[in-house]
């Protein structure tokens, strides 16, 4: 039978992030780190306003005039009518 992996170190059982004692500095101030964290910020805020952006341009049925997309058929025997007029 398998043993289960030992989660002792997972989560808050090592609050220490592998520091010394009385070692307080962030590690966020690192280049590297702050350098991600702009990259993901940067990502946030394109994604933050690009969804509300194409919400709106779906909502105004901003495609349908980009690409000349006629309405749809409103009832059956509009659609028949635009099948044996094509």
């Amino acid at each position: 039978m398998k043993q289960r992996p030992n989660f002792s170190a997972f989560g808050q059982a090592d609050p220490t992030d592998n520091r010394e004692p009385l070692e307080w500095r962030s590690k966020y101030s690192d280049p590297a780190a702050r350098r991600e964290i702009r990259i993901e910020a940067t990502y946030l805020g394109c994604l933050l306003a690009a969804v509300p952006l194409g919400m709106a341009a779906l909502w105004l049925e901003y495609p349908k005039y980009l690409l000349h997309l006629p309405d749809p058929p409103r009832s059956l025997e509009e659609a028949h009518q635009r099948v044996l007029d094509a």
